[in-house]
């Protein structure tokens, strides 16, 4: 999705939740950081980011054309240089409008961000969830999103509640992994879907608490399998591999045109995803137990 930022309600069920560069300290020539993440309450994954020496808790979103976003109080509080203003679209679609900063030097555990640009929001923090059942006091204070990784390719393992970044794709096992193709555009990370309702395009968005698809593909099911918003579909089918049983939302997202659905963290969180950001290619764990 294009710049944007998540507006939650209890309505519907909290569903939603330029390029810069980086090297590591010490530049491999096969490269990985592993990047460990906790989840908020609504199972959004969280990273540690550190800027001045001062750790900032936020959500590390990939359907977010943006660097970054920060909320303007921490904003305060840190070295950076004016860089204009951006746009970007709300998930209500309504356009923002918001300062830019370019900070230094941003610290993702050992992997350095440099002229990192960030966008200032007013955001209502999210206390955090950890791993197990303690609950930490702190709160989230913005979102890392895909557009300072696009240059690296990306291993989402939420199952064992880490990422991965590489800068070397034979890094990668694809072992046991099937290839999707995809489509990198404003609206996010685009690929085909064989659902219920057909072929349809969705989103990958590891900032969307839940599996989503257009309200409008729905109006016709038969009540008893459309209940609260939620379908549960008989086939979710990527590249011929099929999934099964899959729970989707129903939403109004029609002012994202680029796409009928989003995959969010609702499957994410059980499925290993390898994203090839130069190839464009999508890997995904096979399905086991369909």
């Amino acid at each position: 999705m294009k710049k944007k930022y998540f507006c939650f309600s209890v309505l519907q069920m909290a569903i939603l939740g330029v390029v810069s560069s980086f090297v590591p300290y010490e530049k491999l020539e096969a490269f990985e950081a592993e990047i460990p993440v906790t989840f908020s309450p609504s199972g959004i994954p969280i990273v540690n980011m550190e800027i001045e020496d001062q750790t900032y808790l936020v959500k590390f979103d990939l359907g977010l054309g943006l660097d970054c976003q920060i909320n303007k109080r921490n904003l305060q509080q840190i070295t950076k240089q004016e860089d204009g203003f951006e746009r970007w679209r709300g998930i209500n679609g309504v356009i923002h409008k918001s300062n830019k900063f370019l900070i230094e030097k941003v610290f993702l555990e050992n992997v350095v961000f440099t002229d990192l640009r960030i966008v200032e929001i007013q955001l209502k923090a999210e206390s955090v969830g950890v791993v197990g059942r303690r609950t930490f006091k702190e709160k989230t204070c913005g979102f890392f999103g895909r557009e300072a990784l696009l240059n690296y390719n990306i291993f989402l393992d939420f199952p064992n509640d880490k990422f991965i970044i590489y800068d070397n794709k034979d890094c990668f096992n694809k072992d046991n992994y099937f290839e999707v193709p995809f489509i990198l555009d404003s609206q996010g990370i685009l690929f085909q879907v064989d659902t219920d309702f057909g072929f349809r395009t969705f989103a990958l968005d590891t900032g969307a608490t839940k599996n989503i698809i257009k309200k409008k593909f729905i109006k016709h099911l038969n009540w008893r399998r459309y209940v609260r918003g939620r379908i549960e579909t008989d086939e979710f089918s990527i590249a011929g591999n099929n999934f099964g049983k899959t729970n989707l939302y129903a939403l109004n997202i029609n002012c994202f045109k680029n796409f009928d659905g989003i995959l969010g963290m609702d499957f994410l969180k059980d499925h290993r995803v390898h994203i090839d950001f130069q190839d464009k290619l999508l890997y995904f764990e096979k399905p086991q137990n369909v």
